[in-house]
C-alpha cells in the first residue's frame, strides 16, 4: 500500500471516527447537558449527585443554588413539613396536568385543606381494614395469571403488581375496576398502565418543565427519531411502541373523562365527595387521575422489590413464611417480621426517592452544626427552597450495608438506633402533605405478599432490581423477573 493510499485511508478511518463521536454526541451528549442544565438551574441537582455533595462534605445541609438548599438530618423533619407554614414550592407545578393542580401538587394550602378533608377519612386505616374484601377481590385476579402461566415460567412481577395497585385503588376510591370494560388480566392492565406510568416517570427526570432547552431538546427527539429508528433497523418495533403507548394513554384519559362526565350505575366514592366542592370537570378528572398514578407505582415497586429480594434470600423467605404461619389477614399488622420486610421493601425501593422541596417561612431556618464545638450557625433565609430526599435519608449511616436487602436491622434492640432509622424512613413524605393513601398501600402489600410466599416457591432472575434517579418510583428496565411455581 501507498503512503498516500495509508494517508487517505487514515483520513477516512478519523473522519468516520469524528462522526461516530459526533453523533454519540448527539445522541447522549445533548441529553445529558441539557438534564445537566436543567438539574443545576431548576432541581438543583439528581439525588444520587446531592447526596455525594453531602457525603464529600460531610454536611448535613449543603447550598445547591443561590436560595436553594437540602438536608439529610431527620431532626429537622417535624419543621420543614410539620410546620404548616413552610408551602410546597413552585416546582411542584411541574406535576401539575393540564394546568390543573391535585391534592399532591397543590400549593395553595386552603384549597388543599378544602380538598384532603373530603377524602381523607377514606384512606383511614380503619375504613381501608373495612374494605379488606377489595383486596381479596384484586389479589384473586391477579394469582389468576399465575396459575395460567406455564409451571416455573418466567413472571415480570412488577407488571402484575401495578395491574393490582391500579386495581385494587380503582375498585376502593372509584367503585369499578380499571379498564373494566376492555375486559383484560391483572397483568395485561398492568403492562399497559405501566406505558403511561414509565412514559411519565421517564419525563419526570426534567420535572415536566416548561423550561425552554428542555423543551427544544424533547422537540428535536421527536424529529430526529425516525431517522435513529430507520439507523438501528428498529421502525417496526418503535412504530408498535409508540402506537401501544398512545392507545395506553388513550384507554387511561376515556376511563378517566367516562367517570367525570358520565352517571355511572355505580358509587364513586372519591369523586362523589370532591363533588361536593363544586370542583370544575377538569379539576375531577385531574384528580381521579392522579389518585391512579399515585397509588400504583408505590405500591407495585415496593411488592416487586420485596418479592425479587425473598425469592433471592432463602433465608429471609423462610423467616417470613415462619411468622406468617397460622395468621389471619386481620393479624397481618401486628406480625413483626412482616413489618420488618414491609419497611425494609419500602427504605429499599423508596418511592419517591427526589427532595421534597418546601419554601422556608417566618424569619429563616437556623440550624447549629458544631463541628468544632464552636456554637457556629447556619442561617437559612426565609423565602429559599429547602428538602429531604429518601434516596439519602435511606441510606442514613444508621443504616448498615445500606444497598443491602436486610429485614433484621428493623428487629434490632438497640432503641437509639431504631429511633434514627425510624426517623429516616420517609417513604410516603411526612406531616401534613404526606402521602393520604399510605394505609391502603401498606395494606396491599402485606396482603399480597402473605399470600404470594404462603402459596408459591421461586427464584429470582437476573440482578438485583435498579432504581432509575427520577422523581417518581422508578425501576431500570421497567421489568424484575421472578420464576414461580406453585408450591406442594
Amino acid at each position: 500500500m501507498t503512503q498516500t493510499s495509508t494517508t487517505y485511508l487514515t483520513w477516512l478511518l478519523g473522519i468516520a471516527v469524528v462522526l461516530l463521536v459526533f453523533w454519540s454526541g448527539v445522541r447522549e451528549g445533548l441529553p445529558r447537558f441539557v438534564r445537566y442544565w436543567y438539574s443545576r438551574n431548576i432541581v438543583k441537582g439528581p439525588s444520587s449527585f446531592v447526596h455525594a455533595l453531602h457525603t464529600s462534605k460531610k454536611q448535613q445541609i449543603v447550598r445547591l443554588g443561590s436560595n436553594e438548599f437540602s438536608v439529610t438530618d431527620p431532626e429537622l423533619i417535624p419543621v420543614i413539613y410539620g410546620d404548616k407554614s413552610f408551602l410546597k414550592s413552585e416546582q411542584y407545578a411541574a406535576f401539575d396536568v393540564n394546568g390543573e393542580a391535585s391534592i399532591f401538587s397543590m400549593r395553595d394550602p386552603v384549597e388543599h385543606q378544602r380538598r384532603v378533608k373530603a377524602v381523607r377519612n377514606m384512606f383511614k386505616g380503619p375504613e381501608v381494614a373495612r374494605q379488606g374484601h377489595i383486596m381479596a377481590h384484586t389479589i384473586n385476579r391477579a394469582i389468576e395469571c399465575l396459575e395460567n402461566a406455564s409451571t416455573g415460567a418466567e413472571i415480570d412481577v412488577l407488571a402484575l403488581m401495578r395491574g393490582y395497585a391500579v386495581e385494587t385503588t380503582s375498585i376502593f376510591a372509584l367503585g369499578i375496576r380499571y379498564l373494566e370494560q376492555e375486559g383484560l388480566s391483572t397483568y395485561e392492565v398492568g403492562t399497559k398502565f405501566g406505558r403511561v406510568l414509565d412514559d411519565i416517570n421517564h419525563s419526570a427526570k426534567f420535572g415536566r418543565s416548561v423550561a425552554w432547552p428542555v423543551k427544544q431538546y424533547e422537540a428535536l427527539v421527536i424529529k430526529l427519531q425516525p431517522l435513529w429508528d430507520l439507523l438501528q433497523g428498529s421502525t417496526v418495533r418503535v412504530k408498535h411502541e409508540n402506537l401501544a403507548l398512545k392507545t395506553a394513554y388513550e384507554s387511561h384519559t376515556k376511563f378517566c373523562q367516562d367517570l367525570c362526565t358520565t352517571t355511572p350505575e355505580h358509587d364513586v366514592p372519591y369523586k362523589l365527595r370532591l363533588e361536593l366542592l363544586d370542583l370544575s370537570e377538569a379539576a375531577l378528572e385531574t384528580e381521579i387521575s392522579d389518585l391512579l398514578f399515585a397509588g400504583t407505582d408505590s405500591s407495585a415497586t415496593t411488592l416487586s422489590t420485596a418479592l425479587w429480594h425473598l425469592y433471592n434470600n432463602p433465608s429471609i423467605l423462610q423467616a417470613l413464611r415462619d411468622d406468617l404461619e397460622y395468621v389471619d389477614d386481620e393479624q397481618l399488622v401486628s406480625r413483626p417480621y412482616l413489618a420488618a420486610v414491609l419497611d425494609e421493601s419500602l427504605r429499599v425501593a423508596q418511592p419517591v426517592p427526589r427532595r421534597l422541596p418546601r419554601v422556608i417561612a417566618g424569619t429563616g431556618l437556623i440550624y447549629a452544626e458544631d463541628k468544632h464545638n464552636d456554637d457556629w450557625h447556619k442561617i437559612l433565609p426565609a423565602g429559599a427552597t429547602v428538602g429531604m430526599s429518601a434516596y439519602s435519608l435511606h441510606r442514613d449511616p444508621s443504616f448498615e450495608d445500606p444497598q443491602r436487602f436486610n429485614p433484621a436491622r428493623w428487629l434490632t434492640t438497640d432503641e437509639a438506633k431504631l429511633r434514627r432509622m425510624r426517623q429516616c424512613l420517609i417513604p410516603f413524605g411526612r406531616g401534613h402533605r404526606a402521602c393520604i393513601g399510605q394505609e391502603l398501600a401498606r395494606s396491599e402489600i402485606r396482603l399480597m405478599l402473605r399470600h404470594v410466599v404462603t402459596h408459591y416457591d421461586g427464584i429470582a432472575q437476573g440482578s438485583a432490581p435498579e432504581y432509575v434517579d427520577n422523581f417518581n418510583a422508578s425501576i431500570l428496565g421497567s421489568r424484575v423477573m421472578v420464576r414461580l411455581s406453585s408450591r406442594a
